[in-house]
């Protein structure tokens, strides 16, 4: 998902000029399809995360507004600058909760995602509040929105890797000792 945001930002940034109907066309097509990969993503961690919940409400809203967009461009057309502000609204908190997380598991870099998510929210409030700027500002708000989304995606599968192997770690370290008796050790009080 970070690569596909990543990608939409810099396609955004290289054909400024493009007509606004592709933007909303490519725009409902990427929020349908990174839904779809967020629910497949929670389905398969649900057992390693305790917020699974979290990603497949997430991925059900992103499959569900981006399929009413796909069959509805010229409301598209109209609503998009609010719907993207809003759907960025909604990632951004999500961004700030999972760095919120990643920290309460010590694993290092949560501040660049605790940054990610500001970032996110910011861009978000401004799409929300200037929508009527003009199409090349909301066009470059918007990739640059997508650019932070598509890093904070990238970032964040690094660090939930990175922390199922830790947790991974220590549960068979916990189960090696219950092995050899010493499962009333304090060190897993």
């Amino acid at each position: 998902m970070g690569l596909l945001f990543v990608s939409l930002g810099v396609w955004v940034f290289i054909a400024p000029l493009a007509s606004y109907v592709s933007l909303t066309i490519f725009f409902s097509l990427a929020l349908a399809t990174a839904g779809a990969f967020e629910i497949l993503a929670s389905i398969f961690y649900r057992k390693g995360s305790r917020n699974w919940g979290w990603y497949m409400s997430g991925g059900i809203l992103d499959l569900l507004i981006g399929g009413y967009l796909i069959f509805n461009p010229l409301i598209t057309m109209t609503v998009l600058p609010y719907i993207l502000a809003f759907w960025l609204l909604f990632r951004g908190l999500v961004a700030l909760g999972v760095s919120l997380q990643l920290r309460t598991y010590e694993i290092k870099g949560w501040g660049w995602m605790l940054l990610y998510g500001a970032g996110i929210l910011s861009f978000s409030v401004l799409i929300m509040f200037y929508p009527v700027i003009g199409g090349l500002s909301i066009v470059f708000a918007t990739a640059l929105a997508f650019l932070v989304l598509g890093l904070f995606n990238i970032s964040a599968a690094y660090h939930l890797n990175r922390a199922r192997k830790r947790i991974r770690k220590i549960q068979d370290h916990r189960e090696n000792y219950e092995l050899k008796g010493y499962s009333n050790a304090k060190f897993f009080i």
